[in-house]
């Protein structure tokens, strides 16, 4: 199991990953999993700290409605994180003290979007994501059409169902799936015993959040953590104008957890429990690209010899 470093374009978020190998592996019976190419994931959920740097970078003022007020109550009908302060123009953002390591929550896949949009290049209408404005019908999905020349650059994006799925039920070590991303065949208990072997937050074993990577011996195959419980995460996947979601939250029962349970919801919705995690692809520069983009590819290179850091340019 690699490991690897998304750096955001400001330095301001630094957000862990796993590098997810075994190119070309075959699908599991449900018809998921198969992915031709190496690519990282986040080892955890994006966090109400990392959201909170996001939105002081680019939301002073907030067209795109990337702040959801009902952040600010971490009532249980709620379950929010992040404060906002000021006015219009003037906005800040804190987050709620010891809510800082709990997944963010209250998030549409449109806010998803421009958060790896403003990872990749700093700005949250470039990036991976181009069409976000685009004229369509409410909750088209074609709005998330991924650019490829920013993929090929190793720009953040939504894992799609596959990428996602294969991180979490995965077994590169015989070429198997497990049932759920506990590395297990098993439902999960629902317990806050966090040195339990394969448990999760959900069916309502808490009435809140538990700090993502809790459960230290519930793992996936690959080393990800909370692909099961705490909040369902958006995936790049569609049903129609719905988009996916993916690995049951603390108010859901085993059926969402299971390698064969998913969830649709419009993609401009934000729930108490919608949440998500990174992806990237797993990028060598090739040794032409060096003699036109030589600073870029000194970088690229430093990354990988390192083995720690993969940044954006």
């Amino acid at each position: 199991m690699a490991l690897a470093d998304i750096v955001g374009f400001d330095n301001s978020v630094t957000i862990s990953t796993v590098s997810i190998g075994d190119a070309g592996n075959a699908a599991d019976s449900t018809g998921y999993g198969a992915v031709g190419y190496e690519y990282n994931i986040g080892k955890f959920e994006v966090t109400n700290a990392q959201y909170a740097a996001f939105l002081n970078a680019v939301a002073k003022t907030d067209p795109h409605g990337l702040y959801n007020p009902d952040m600010s109550n971490e009532a249980e009908w709620s379950r929010g994180g992040i404060v906002r302060s000021g006015s219009d123009g003037n906005y800040t953002y804190s987050v709620t003290p010891g809510r800082e390591n709990l997944p963010v929550n209250l998030v549409s896949l449109y806010d998803a979007a421009r958060f790896y949009n403003w990872l990749t290049t700093g700005d949250t209408e470039k990036g991976v994501y181009n069409n976000l404005n685009a004229q369509s019908t409410s909750g088209d999905m074609v709005r998330f059409a991924r650019d490829s020349e920013w993929m090929s650059k190793g720009g953040v994006y939504i894992p799609n169902e596959n990428e996602w799925y294969k991180a979490a039920y995965y077994n590169a070590s015989d070429s198997s799936y497990y049932q759920y991303a506990t590395s297990s065949n098993n439902a999960p208990s629902a317990t806050l015993d966090f040195a339990a072997d394969n448990a999760a937050n959900y069916a309502y074993c808490s009435q809140d959040f538990t700090i993502v990577g809790s459960y230290i011996n519930s793992a996936s195959a690959h080393g990800t953590y909370d692909q099961n419980g705490n909040v369902c995460e958006w995936v790049d996947s569609s049903a129609g104008s719905f988009a996916t979601l993916r690995g049951g939250s603390l108010v859901d029962g085993d059926s969402y957890l299971s390698s064969d349970g998913s969830d649709y919801n419009a993609p401009e919705n934000e729930a108490d429990n919608f949440g998500f995690r990174v992806a990237n692809l797993t990028v060598v520069p090739e040794p032409g690209s060096c003699a036109v983009l030589a600073g870029a590819c000194a970088l690229a290179l430093a990354a990988v010899v390192r083995g720690r850091k993969n940044r954006i340019f």
